[in-house]
């Protein structure tokens, strides 16, 4: 059930950077999950879109959050319907690592969430 629960939570933060994107930018949104025996790793993109230096700025500090398991649980029940930035800090702090980037009219995160022992 383990597993159940941590799919998810994957899949909520998928939603959450979905949603999130596609009302600001309206673009091509591409998603890789991969699953190893100790983590998830999300790789979410973005092609063809246009952030302005101070968006991007705002974005790689929303997501440099620290995972924070104990609020987790009681938290992310509350995301969802909110039209405000305070779901990618929640975002970040359900993952142990995320890394931002922008080339190219080319926005890549890739999170990271490390598996819990069973």
């Amino acid at each position: 059930m383990q597993n159940y629960h941590e799919m998810k939570k994957i899949s909520r933060i998928i939603d959450e950077l979905l949603t999130h994107f596609l009302l600001r930018y309206q673009s091509r949104a591409e998603i890789v999950v991969e699953e190893t025996d100790t983590e998830h790793m999300v790789v979410f993109a973005m092609a063809d879109i246009d952030i302005e230096a101070e968006d991007y700025v705002k974005l790689v500090n929303d997501m440099n959050v620290a995972r924070n398991p104990e609020l987790e649980n009681y938290y992310w029940p509350l995301a969802g319907e909110s039209d405000s930035d305070s779901e990618l800090t929640l975002v970040a702090m359900m993952s142990d690592s995320i890394d931002v980037t922008y080339e190219d009219n080319r926005l890549e995160l890739r999170l990271m969430r490390k598996k819990t022992a069973k």
